[in-house]
């Protein structure tokens, strides 16, 4: 299944995709920021979630499942409050208008019990509460989206999950805040309510199980542990591990405010519920991680800038701010004297400096500047003519408002124009980095297609798991003697399945069956002939037609087996004894079904063209063996023997006279229907004893004894 998880890398998003990996699911990752680091993903995208590329990431992986990690993704910050508040929202309604676009898979919407204080009002922790309002509007957009297009999306609330971090950047959860607080306040502050923590690992099994559920009844689910514990105790166990005893500030008022709720339903009526951590456990788990790196945990205390910090700083905002005006009342001085020099000479008298004055400052800084310009420029203007006229007569002069004027709309208007072409050149500038950054993105994308296109490429032809190399493998059983293809069976799966110790074992009679191949002595454990039945986990699994796989660990049992069944009953059971724990998962169940179910065909077909040849291969009226079949089985068994995959051996019988019909017919009744008879030359009758070397002889030999034969062991039949 391809998974698209959106979210920036941190402990719980981690786990998650650890988890994905390990059942065997191609993760893809998309994230916002290049800081953090996802291990076994398949490919990560690093995009905003606003971005108009989301889509074109939907498109690319066609995910059959996206999770958008919603608040535990770290990428938010929400002491920013507004910012982080808009970018939530924009990014998840972005990513659901690409999911709704693609139109198929399922969207998980994960979701926390910080969503409980929405409702509350207060001043001292404003990030925490924008953050639940978000999240709490988060699984509003998604419940109405789902309602709007009818589309697979579920809201998982996972609530109060514990785990042990590792520094103060990890810490999450009531236990440790009461720990952090214990060390940087010398204070607990508790609300007296019980603790419930669920375990990550335990969080994670239930996601998964929603994530893959091929129907599910609800649409909003709440993860919890159902295991409380007093607020006291977990403070008792905090003060037992630091040493010390923390003062507790117990809360005035523990009323708790309840939002209005939606349709929520607990996980366990659905899905089976099983924790394997309880509350006291994820507490001192926690409390010990917290102590043994204390110093990761206490807070750099900033310190206050004082007042003249304050002064300077608030200085330098305003020389910021005026230094541009100061400056062009620096340039119109030297226009002031040219103009003044200008006035009454005979060549530059008709000059107006102030009007080229503005008229450079509208052109080069713009509107506002001129705007300035204009008015120095006509203070200056004024100043000059009060040389030879009153105030009176300058502010009643006709030629004066002209000038004026003339002055101001030409700067204005310039400035405007100069304005304009700046900021249409400006959003021609900005249109074109978002193409380009657009184009980047495409590019991007584009080699990641190419790259994953080649990567399967290469794994449909030559990489160990896929159905080619799979088929390639099986198929070449066809090459051998139908009396060698169980041999040499063992040794394709313990190829393809890279597990050293494989054995096979055919099924004798209802409830025995005997070891007829194997690659290692390890694979030899259970013995030459196990009563399978007895074996009531595995057996059930057979029955049922399902890889058996060792998720307790029984050493007693193989790590994985499978029955094969060729007409619906188990002919033969081969079994894995190496298989590491994080590769026993889905994937290697499925490819080990195929390849049984591959072999199976080789096997059946060997079967049936040894039963088309039983009247050429037995003497008649016997199960003795002709000559040349016995001679093939011998040498096939003898040739499995040299590699390590099989054990025989030989017990030549003295038939005191019989004919070797007679003597088949005795025999036959004191070995093994594993066993095998033939016919030697010279009428001499031969037993081959099957998984049984020369030492392990000893109850066959008495039955034969007792049947009234002698034998002896032919040591040329070994070579």
């Amino acid at each position: 299944m391809k998974i698209l998880l959106i979210g920036d890398a941190n402990r719980i998003t981690s786990e998650i995709v650890n988890k994905l990996n390990k059942e065997g699911h191609t993760v893809y990752v998309l994230m916002s920021s290049r800081k953090t680091h996802f291990r076994h993903v398949y490919e990560k995208y690093i995009f905003d979630y606003g971005n108009n590329c989301i889509k074109d990431v939907f498109e690319s992986v066609s995910p059959d499942l996206t999770v958008f990690t919603g608040v535990f993704d770290t990428s938010f910050d929400w002491q920013g409050e507004q910012d982080a508040q808009l970018s939530f929202s924009t990014g998840l309604s972005n990513v659901l208008a690409a999911y709704s676009r693609l139109g198929k898979g399922r969207f998980v919407y994960l979701s926390s019990e910080e969503v409980y204080n929405a409702a509350e009002v207060q001043e001292d922790n404003d990030g925490e509460i924008i953050k639940a309002r978000t999240v709490r509007q988060g699984e509003i957009t998604c419940v109405n989206y789902r309602i709007a297009t009818g589309l697979d999306i579920v809201v998982v609330r996972a609530e109060n999950i514990s785990y042990a971090p590792a520094n103060i950047s990890e810490a999450y959860g009531e236990c440790a805040r009461m720990c952090i607080e214990a060390l940087n306040k010398n204070e607990i502050n508790c609300n007296g309510m019980d603790i419930s923590l669920l375990a990550l690992p335990d969080a994670v099994q239930f996601m998964y199980n929603i994530f893959t559920a091929e129907k599910h009844r609800y649409n909003i689910y709440t993860l919890t542990c159902r295991n409380e514990m007093r607020s006291g105790d977990a403070i008792d166990i905090i003060n037992r591990e630091f040493g010390f005893r923390v003062p507790v500030r117990y809360a005035s008022d523990n009323s708790v405010i309840w939002i209005e709720e939606l349709d929520v339903h607990d996980y366990s009526e659905e899905f089976p519920f099983a924790v394997f951590y309880r509350t006291e456990d994820c507490v001192e788990e926690t409390v010990k991680a917290i102590k043994k790196n204390s110093k990761k945990f206490i807070r750099e205390k900033k310190h206050e800038q004082n007042k003249f910090m304050q002064i300077m700083l608030s200085i330098k905002t305003i020389l910021i701010t005026f230094i541009p005006f100061i400056e062009n009342m620096i340039c119109f001085i030297p226009f002031f004297m040219i103009n003044n020099r200008a006035v009454g000479s005979q060549f530059f008298g008709k000059l107006d400096s102030y009007l080229i004055y503005v008229l450079l400052f509208a052109i080069i800084f713009g509107q506002q500047q001129a705007t300035f310009s204009a008015i120095l420029s006509v203070a200056g203007f004024c100043f000059r003519e009060m040389y030879t006229k009153s105030g009176f007569e300058v502010a009643i002069d006709y030629n004066t408002y002209v000038w004026i004027a003339q002055l101001l709309i030409l700067g204005l208007a310039v400035g405007y124009l100069r304005d304009q072409l700046v900021l249409i050149r400006k959003d021609k500038d900005d249109e074109i980095d978002y193409l380009k950054h657009r184009l980047r993105d495409i590019e991007d994308i584009n080699k990641t297609n190419v790259r994953l296109k080649n990567e399967m490429e290469r794994q449909i032809v030559s990489q160990s798991d896929s159905m080619g190399k799979i088929y390639e493998i099986t198929s070449s059983l066809d090459k051998y003697e139908p009396e060698e293809v169980l041999f040499y069976a063992a040794d394709v799966v313990s190829r393809l399945m890279e597990s050293r110790d494989v054995a096979i074992y055919t099924v004798s009679n209802e409830n025995f069956a005997r070891l007829i191949s194997f690659t290692s002595k390890e694979a030899r454990k259970l013995g030459n002939s196990i009563e399978y039945k007895k074996y009531g986990e595995m057996y059930t699994e057979f029955e049922q037609d399902r890889v058996f796989i060792n998720r307790k660990m029984n050493p007693d049992l193989p790590m994985m087996a499978l029955a094969i069944r060729p007409e619906g009953t188990i002919n033969l059971i081969v079994m894995l004894w190496d298989i590491p724990f994080e590769r026993m998962n889905l994937s290697m169940a499925n490819r080990l079904k195929i390849i049984g179910s591959l072999t199976q065909n080789s096997v059946v077909r060997a079967n049936r063209y040894m039963d088309i040849l039983e009247n050429q291969r037995y003497i008649a009226g016997t199960h003795v063996l002709e000559k040349e079949a016995f001679g093939s089985l011998v040498k096939a068994f003898n040739s499995a023997r040299k590699r390590g995959l099989a054990e025989c051996s030989f017990l030549e019988i003295d038939m005191a006279g019989e004919s070797i019909e007679k003597a088949g017919m005795n025999i036959e009744k004191v070995i093994r229907n594993t066993d095998y008879m033939g016919d030697m030359g010279d009428g001499k009758l031969c037993v081959m004893l099957v998984s049984t070397d020369n030492e392990a002889t000893g109850y066959v030999e008495k039955r034969i004894a007792e049947a009234g034969y002698s034998y002896r062991i032919p040591k040329e039949m070994g070579e």
